[in-house]
């Protein structure tokens, strides 16, 4: 890249200070590809990984490293594609509820681009090419992975700016003088009006129409002026642009963690629907809330299904129905505010505690015995069935249990029923948007209609408490798992000189059946994959000895 295309480049790059870039540039001019690039990745994180005076790189690598320490690494110690995008789809979630566009959790691994797509169209071509040929030859560290984190973020907090800028605009304030507390009040709640609806919907309607169309909107103008507070001394305080800027950025930040008080309310209903402790509720028994105490539960059998909401026996998997796409709102170009996956913070639990990918089911039961979710108290005993269930995947994996994996995932759905979600075997669900269903289809089919919820309540509604409820013995991992030799396993070498020895006593007929015998059960130990020896068949055996 020539030094004028460079500077074009690095210029576009919010905040920037170009004057300072272009001296930058000429020095560049005289270094080599490597020095270059280190320089740019300074850069990148000089704007995008500092983006206030509160530490949030630092912040971020501390909400990283557990979880970074524990995750499966390549040859280089690092993380790889599909690794990276599951570590950032957690973090955002773990610290403000956010699904990041383009880190979509159920999408089939062959399917998924790279982790730094989600930078597409939000930054110059050359600062999402340089975390892509970071992430290409070794992988990110932790704090590569923190940087990219932090990059996301700044891309959502400009985001804000320009909602903001719309919300001044639908007040009749401008942006360059400063406002008192009243049109503060004025902006915020036109900023939020954008926030959680669609445009088009947002500059329509006026605060009474919103209170009917959204019902938690009176706790979340109390929870925008909580935080407004925060921000000011005193309620006359004027209030310049970048300081609404800030409180706005506030708000993004923590909404999604007072969204899910929501969710939680949710569960509690859905629970009391009859679930019997397994964390699921007969389809009926979900329809006859909305026909009865108008519970917002529409959603149509289909749709169930495409979410991953729905099992094949009709019954409404709680966690999954929880944390789908029908129930996240104030959806933007870079991400939609969910409820939080609570099974995150157990999951962070065992992370931090195993500190590896892996570990024995001696571990993992000890750990979980005595590790409470917001349903489940310990210290307690786990069941034979989900113990066994334990050691058969270990089995699967030279006797460890990799964390990461779909297999212990759906262990944990079994052990934290109502926290943790069924995870769904790869490509067997796609779960959509109401939005993007209408888009696809062109019809509102997600929604079932009265009289077909009417029709649903009346059927049975018995409930299979079973522990091996909803099982599929599939595993799938993050990266494919490095297969080692077992503790004590005969080694490489000790393999070919039995194997020497046993043709020698074949030919030579010198040693004794006995020993022939031996040697066969020492070979039974080695790993012939790695050998490429072929042992003798029981027939072969017999007839040698």
């Amino acid at each position: 890249m020539n030094s004028a295309k460079l500077f074009i480049a690095l210029s576009m790059l919010v905040g920037v200070d170009c004057s300072a870039l272009r001296q930058t540039v000429i020095i560049e001019e005289r270094m080599s590809e490597a020095e270059l690039r280190q320089t740019l990745l300074d850069e990148i994180e000089g704007v995008y990984g500092s983006v206030n005076q509160r530490g949030r790189l630092i912040s971020i690598e501390a909400g990283l490293s557990s979880m970074y320490k524990a995750l499966p690494k390549n040859e280089h110690g690092k993380l790889g594609h599909n690794t990276v995008r599951y570590a950032l789809h957690r973090m955002f979630v773990q610290r403000h509820g956010w699904y990041i566009k383009g880190l979509e959790p159920h999408k089939h691994q062959a399917n998924m681009s790279s982790p730094t797509g989600v930078l597409k169209e939000h930054v110059p071509s050359y600062v999402e090419e340089l975390f892509e040929q970071r992430l290409g030859k070794q992988g990110f560290s932790l704090h590569d992975a923190a940087v990219l984190v932090a990059t996301i973020e700044h891309l959502i907090h400009s985001e804000a700016e320009g909602r903001l800028m719309k919300a001044y605009s639908a007040t009749g304030f401008s942006m360059s003088s400063d406002l008192n507390g009243t049109q503060m009040e004025a902006v915020l709640d036109s900023y939020m009006t954008h926030y959680i609806i669609s445009e088009n919907i947002a500059a329509k309607i006026d605060d009474k129409q919103m209170t009917e169309l959204f019902a938690g909107w009176s706790e979340t103008k109390v929870f925008v002026r909580d935080i407004l507070k925060e921000f000011s001394t005193g309620f006359s305080k004027k209030f310049s642009f970048n300081k609404v800027l800030e409180v706005v950025e506030e708000i993004g930040e923590r909404y999604g963690r007072f969204q899910d008080a929501e969710c939680r309310m949710m569960k509690t209903k859905l629970i009391s629907f009859g679930d019997q402790g397994v964390g699921r509720i007969p389809l009926p028994n979900f329809y006859k809330s909305s026909v009865d105490i108008s519970f917002e539960s529409q959603e149509s059998p289909a749709y169930l299904k495409m979410l991953g909401a729905l099992d094949d026996q009709d019954r409404v998997i709680i966690p999954n129905y929880i944390g789908s796409s029908s129930n996240c709102i104030a959806s933007s170009n870079l991400y939609s505010v969910c409820c939080i996956n609570e099974c995150e913070s157990l999951m962070g639990h065992l992370e931090h505690e195993v500190g590896s990918p892996e570990a024995s089911p001696q571990q993992i039961l000890a750990l979980v015995s005595n590790l409470p979710s917001s349903s489940v108290e310990t210290p307690r005993q786990l069941s034979d069935a989900l113990t066994k269930r334990l050691w058969q995947i270990a089995e699967q994996h030279e006797g460890t249990v990799q964390i990461h994996g779909r297999l212990f995932a759906q262990w944990l759905h079994h052990a934290y029923p109502r926290e943790c979600p069924f995870p769904h075997v790869a490509g067997s669900i796609n779960p959509i948007s109401p939005d993007e269903w209408i888009d696809e289809h062109g019809d509102t089919s997600f929604y079932a209609t009265r009289d077909e919820m009417v029709e649903r309540s009346k059927q049975s509604a018995e409930l299979d408490r079973s522990e091996e409820l909803h099982w599929i013995d599939e595993e799938e991992l993050l990266v494919p798992r490095i297969q080692r030799r077992k503790n004590g396993g005969t080694s490489f070498l000790t393999c070919i000189m039995f194997g020497m020895a046993l043709v020698s006593m074949v030919i030579k007929t010198a040693s004794s059946a006995q020993s022939v015998k031996s040697a066969i059960g020492k070979l039974q130990g080695c790993d012939n994959s790695k050998t490429g020896m072929v042992l003798p068949t029981f027939a072969q055996k017999s007839h040698l000895v």
